[in-house]
């Protein structure tokens, strides 16, 4: 029995060194891809490890398969935030999208403030009423630092712009 603990620690670190290696060196997309494995090998006995998945996931604005990641963060105080935050994001992307195609209003919305990301920072400012539409599918908001589109598939675009220049754009999905 001890030497089966001792093989299941050896294999534990040798797939976080894979995936400590997959992260540093900015494969999120390989991370994502692979959730599932890492799900099934470091749920309710690596949060750490997990959350590095599910922020892979973000990092590449896969909010859909980060929920895959945060439904498994339960054991830890960071892990439930993690999950919170996650599923926060989530909620975001939905309320946002509705903004746009269905005209609903945030009057009574309050969420937790997502700091560092681009459609969090964005949200805050919506929420305080800083935005304009400028169709059917796109709003400008915080004059024009964000400009937000609905996809026809469901996700948005979110532009990101600093003194009228355009920075980066970021998928959410």
């Amino acid at each position: 029995m001890r030497f089966l603990k001792f093989l299941l620690l050896v294999a534990t670190i040798g797939w976080g060194g894979e995936l400590a290696h997959l992260y540093k060196t900015k494969q999120y997309r390989e991370i994502c891809k692979n959730r599932w494995k890492y799900i099934n090998l470091y749920r309710g006995k690596n949060e750490p490890l997990l959350s590095w998945v599910a922020y892979s996931c973000l990092k590449i604005g896969n909010i859909v398969p980060a929920l895959d990641v945060a439904k498994n963060l339960y054991a830890t105080p960071e892990g439930r935030s993690n999950a919170t935050y996650i599923a926060t994001l989530f909620l975001i992307k939905k309320l946002v999208y509705q903004l746009i195609k269905d005209n609903l209003t945030f009057t009574n919305i309050k969420l937790p403030i997502i700091k560092g990301d681009p459609l969090g920072e964005a949200f805050k400012e919506i929420v305080k009423g800083n935005f304009k539409r400028v169709d059917n599918s796109t709003i400008l908001v915080a004059d024009g630092r964000y400009k937000i589109t609905a996809l026809p598939n469901g996700n948005l675009k979110v532009e990101i712009f600093k003194n009228g220049n355009f920075i980066r754009k970021e998928l959410y999905w």
